[in-house]
Protein backbone atom coordinates (compact mmCIF):
# COMPACT_ATOMS: atom_id res chain seq x y z
CA UNK A 1 0.00 0.00 0.00
CA UNK A 2 1.09 3.51 -0.77
CA UNK A 3 -0.47 6.49 0.94
CA UNK A 4 -1.10 9.94 -0.45
CA UNK A 5 1.36 11.32 2.08
CA UNK A 6 4.07 8.98 0.82
CA UNK A 7 3.44 10.00 -2.79
CA UNK A 8 3.44 13.68 -1.87
CA UNK A 9 6.64 13.32 0.14
CA UNK A 10 8.45 11.47 -2.62
CA UNK A 11 7.12 13.84 -5.30
CA UNK A 12 8.35 16.81 -3.28
CA UNK A 13 11.77 15.25 -2.91
CA UNK A 14 11.98 14.49 -6.63
CA UNK A 15 10.72 17.94 -7.65
CA UNK A 16 13.29 19.68 -5.47
CA UNK A 17 16.18 17.31 -6.14
CA UNK A 18 19.40 19.09 -6.98
CA UNK A 19 21.07 15.97 -8.36
CA UNK A 20 20.59 15.95 -12.11
CA UNK A 21 22.50 12.64 -12.59
CA UNK A 22 20.34 10.92 -9.96
CA UNK A 23 17.13 12.21 -11.54
CA UNK A 24 18.28 11.12 -15.00
CA UNK A 25 19.12 7.66 -13.65
CA UNK A 26 15.68 7.37 -12.06
CA UNK A 27 14.03 8.46 -15.32
CA UNK A 28 15.97 5.81 -17.25
CA UNK A 29 15.17 3.07 -14.73
CA UNK A 30 11.49 3.94 -14.54
CA UNK A 31 11.25 4.37 -18.32
CA UNK A 32 12.68 0.90 -18.84
CA UNK A 33 9.74 -0.70 -17.01
CA UNK A 34 7.04 1.92 -17.61
CA UNK A 35 7.22 3.22 -21.20
CA UNK A 36 4.71 5.96 -20.33
CA UNK A 37 7.54 7.65 -18.40
CA UNK A 38 9.48 8.10 -21.64
CA UNK A 39 6.37 9.36 -23.42
CA UNK A 40 5.68 11.89 -20.68
CA UNK A 41 9.30 13.06 -20.68
CA UNK A 42 9.02 13.67 -24.42
CA UNK A 43 5.77 15.54 -23.87
CA UNK A 44 7.38 17.71 -21.18
CA UNK A 45 10.26 18.53 -23.54
CA UNK A 46 7.93 19.33 -26.46
CA UNK A 47 5.83 21.69 -24.36
CA UNK A 48 8.94 23.37 -22.97
CA UNK A 49 10.36 23.92 -26.46
CA UNK A 50 7.03 25.32 -27.67
CA UNK A 51 6.74 27.66 -24.69
CA UNK A 52 3.56 25.96 -23.44
CA UNK A 53 4.35 26.40 -19.77
CA UNK A 54 0.95 25.30 -18.44
CA UNK A 55 0.93 22.08 -20.47
CA UNK A 56 4.57 21.45 -19.55
CA UNK A 57 3.75 21.80 -15.86
CA UNK A 58 0.81 19.39 -16.12
CA UNK A 59 2.87 16.76 -17.94
CA UNK A 60 5.75 17.27 -15.51
CA UNK A 61 3.40 16.73 -12.57
CA UNK A 62 2.19 13.49 -14.12
CA UNK A 63 5.78 12.43 -14.71
CA UNK A 64 6.79 13.18 -11.12
CA UNK A 65 3.77 11.24 -9.84
CA UNK A 66 4.73 8.14 -11.84
CA UNK A 67 8.38 8.36 -10.85
CA UNK A 68 7.32 8.72 -7.21
CA UNK A 69 5.18 5.61 -7.49
CA UNK A 70 8.08 3.78 -9.11
CA UNK A 71 10.53 4.79 -6.35
CA UNK A 72 8.10 3.94 -3.54
CA UNK A 73 7.36 0.53 -5.07
CA UNK A 74 11.08 -0.18 -5.32
CA UNK A 75 11.58 0.94 -1.71
CA UNK A 76 8.92 -1.56 -0.67
CA UNK A 77 10.67 -4.36 -2.54
CA UNK A 78 8.57 -4.50 -5.68
CA UNK A 79 10.38 -6.33 -8.48
CA UNK A 80 9.46 -5.06 -11.94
Amino acid sequence: KVSLEQIQGMAGAIASANSEPELEATLREAGAVMPIVNQLQSTVNQHAEAGNDRQRDVAQGQLIFLISLYRLAEDQGYVW
